[in-house]
């Protein structure tokens, strides 16, 4: 799949994430865990990190997958991981 929204985010089974974008009425792409995804153009990648402040397991590998395709490289521009704690903070902002 491809995707030119300026907003491509990951969420995990808590959708957590997912309704924190669809409140930014923002045109956004979600990283699926089963289907590639494309950026085609610059983009903002928004995803939670896990573990606690360990390494292994802090990024989904969905994200890790969707990073690591060379054509995207120079596309990305920002990235946004945030704890679960953060998002809340986000969500009283």
């Amino acid at each position: 799949m491809q995707s030119t929204a300026p907003l491509i985010y990951f969420s995990s089974r808590s959708e957590n994430c997912h309704r924190f974008v669809q409140k930014l009425n923002l045109q956004a792409t979600r990283i699926k865990e089963d289907e590639p995804l494309q950026a085609t153009q610059p983009f903002v990648l928004l995803c939670p990190t896990y573990g606690g402040g360990g390494v292994k397991g802090a990024v989904p590998k969905a994200v890790i997958q969707f990073l690591n395709i060379p054509e995207k490289s120079p596309i990305n521009t920002r990235c946004y991981c945030f704890r679960k704690y953060q998002f809340w903070l986000c969500l009283r902002a």
